[in-house]
């Protein structure tokens, strides 16, 4: 094992020759805000990933393990327990800004901007998911399946 690399330019020349396979991670997030509310507080931003997982022969850069792929999901509050809003939210539908904190009125979302706070959730988040995501990965690893791809690898280092 060596690494984590930020990108395949940054693993150094000695590396190279003694790694054969390259795993590669790519996490892929969507985001869901409710269409309509009656309060800020109340705002649950729903948020499902894919993690990707593949692996290359290191110099050829070759697929040797296809993408496996790793579902999560998670929640929070738009409305933190210090009380900060986490994102930012326009209404449509002409509320005014009176009623905006008025929990009886229903208000349609027209958009969300997240700021620090937000985007700091949704790291959190991934966090609290990453055991389980590592632990599913671990499982697709197969130390006969590997064993096999890794003679495939010398192979084809040999061959270049």
């Amino acid at each position: 094992m060596r690494g984590p690399f930020d990108s395949y330019d940054l693993i150094p020349y000695p590396d190279k020759k003694a790694i054969d396979l390259w795993m590669i991670p790519n996490i892929e997030l969507s985001i869901k805000i409710p269409e309509e509310i009656y309060s800020i507080e109340d705002v649950k931003i729903e948020v499902t990933g894919t993690m990707r997982v593949k692996m290359q022969e290191i110099n050829t850069r070759e697929l040797m393990w296809a993408n496996k792929s790793i579902p999560f999901k998670f929640e929070f509050l738009c409305v933190g327990p210090d009380g900060l809003n986490y994102a930012s939210i326009t209404f449509g539908g002409g509320v005014m800004i009176k009623d905006v904190d008025n929990k009886k009125i229903s208000k349609k979302i027209t958009s969300v901007e997240f700021g620090s706070g937000g985007m700091d959730e949704i790291a959190k988040g991934i966090e609290k998911e990453y055991p389980a995501i590592m632990a599913n990965i671990s499982k697709l690893i197969d130390a006969e399946e590997m064993s096999i791809i890794k003679k495939q690898c010398q192979e084809l280092k040999s061959k270049k």
